[in-house]
């Protein structure tokens, strides 16, 4: 095991910074690294502690969950993880760790890993604690008013700080526990499952589209409580005249509190036949922000409205600089059109294949629309 270097190794400091967006960025770099330094010893490493639970405020040390097949090859001295800065200081007080630290020239920690064996149930734990967090913006709330009252208490005292957020992540993991029980649960599964083997059908364009998001619109500006909501745009396919699409209405719902929403409205739509999902935008794994997904069928159970809520700062808002670009685009429109009907043919029982299979021309055109903020 590496030798500590104890000059860096002093009290440190609490210091809680504003959440940052580079700190992904930070930690696919450095998990990239580490994966090539330990080749055939990391099998996956994940971003884990309060820099990867989305718009609280956190130490800025980008914390990593490294899982590793033979823990015991992180015993024997590790010059790769040396060449990177690294120094080891074994379990640490967490039986079955390995723990590593990283810190800048100035000894201001950095980066830390924390390697587990394949099966260690602390694995499970930690990545549950990040997801539910990252999904109940309530309770990440919650901690970060914590975390912020116990910095201001015990600002040269770190372990007083950690000591103090126990008993609330304690808590938190039980209730992470049992949400990750219910989405893994074989119920849930099949849930999923149905809704990914709808089948795919590409139909004319169908000019009451508009129409129809306009009467759902009204609908939902009557059932939702004022103060939880904003705009509502009509987007996808069926928003962009004379383009064949599935005949399901998309609609981006702004919703101020998704916590709130939870509570109050989206059981009067799961009890009028709506399906719900609270799901990852990005899936599965790190897919922040969290938002509700609804689907409405009609009597013959084929889909007709994906009703998207979510908050003012989420990333969907960018959708409609595709849409518009379509609409002003009629020819861009029509080469979207065919490959969509490619794809259909192609994937008529796999909806997620379909959705991939567009991802790289709308990735293209969103290049070519965003650059000068105005159309190319």
């Amino acid at each position: 095991m590496t030798q500590v270097n104890c000059s860096n190794n002093g009290p440190q400091r609490v210091r809680l910074v504003r959440h940052d967006s580079q700190w992904a960025k930070k930690f696919a770099s450095e998990s990239a690294l580490l994966e090539h330094a330990l080749e055939g010893v990391i099998l996956e490493v994940h971003h884990i502690g309060s820099t990867a639970i989305p718009r609280i405020r956190a130490k800025p040390i980008i914390d990593m969950l490294a899982v590793v097949g033979d823990i015991s090859q992180l015993d024997a001295p590790t010059p790769q993880l040396e060449s990177l800065g690294y120094e080891g200081l074994g379990e640490f007080g967490i039986p079955g760790r390995r723990y590593f630290r990283k810190s800048d020239s100035e000894g201001n920690r950095t980066h830390q890993i924390h390697a587990f064996q394949t099966g260690s149930p602390q694995i499970e734990r930690h990545l549950a604690f990040r997801d539910f967090m990252s999904a109940h913006p309530k309770y990440a709330r919650q901690y970060e008013a914590l975390k912020v009252q116990l910095a201001k208490r015990y600002p040269e005292d770190i372990g007083s700080y950690a000591d103090g957020k126990d008993e609330f992540i304690q808590e938190m993991d039980r209730k992470a526990a049992d949400w990750r029980g219910v989405l893994n649960s074989s119920e849930f599964q099949e849930k999923v499952a149905r809704v990914m083997r709808d089948h795919v059908e590409i139909a004319p364009y169908n000019p009451r589209w508009p129409e129809l998001f306009r009467q759902e619109r009204d609908y939902l500006r009557w059932l939702v409580p004022c103060e939880l909501l904003g705009r509502i745009e009509h987007f996808g396919s069926t928003a962009v005249p004379g383009l064949a699409a599935k005949p399901i209405v998309d609609m981006l719902v702004e919703i101020y509190d998704l916590d709130a929403a939870r509570e109050s409205f989206i059981p009067f739509l799961e009890a009028d036949g709506y399906d719900y999902f609270w799901r990852p935008t990005i899936s599965p794994g790190d897919g922040w922000p969290w938002y509700a997904w609804l689907i409405k069928r009609n009597a013959n159970g084929e889909r007709t409205y994906h009703l998207h809520l979510i908050e003012p700062d989420f990333p969907h808002w960018g959708r409609l600089i595709f849409r518009d670009y379509l609409i002003a685009h009629p020819d861009v429109a029509r080469d979207y059109e065919q490959l969509k009907i490619q794809l259909a043919a192609a994937h008529p029982n796999d909806r997620e294949a379909y959705t991939i299979g567009k991802s790289d021309f709308i990735a293209a055109i969103m290049q070519r629309a965003l650059p000068k903020g105005r159309w190319a």
